[in-house]
């Protein structure tokens, strides 16, 4: 399965109704950020190199301070 489409119809549906409300508001930009990153990637083939290189892609070229990525991070 494709990670985008896990991440659309599986997790941010049950992951809606198991938050805040405000919880998931916060949370969508960063979801839509790791769909963009890894859209059509098979969730079984996200490697331990594809998480590495997607954080220093977020450290070191984007605008995101290193606490924004590292609940980026922690969301993925």
């Amino acid at each position: 399965m494709p990670f985008n489409q896990y991440l659309e119809q599986e997790f941010i549906p049950d992951y809606k109704l198991n938050v805040r409300v405000s919880t998931f508001n916060t949370k969508q930009h960063l979801l839509k950020i790791l769909i963009a990153r890894f859209r059509n990637t098979p969730l079984n083939k996200v490697t331990k190199r594809d998480v590495k290189n997607f954080k220093h892609f977020l450290l070191e070229n984007s605008d995101y301070g290193t606490n924004y990525a590292a609940t980026i991070l922690s969301t993925l």
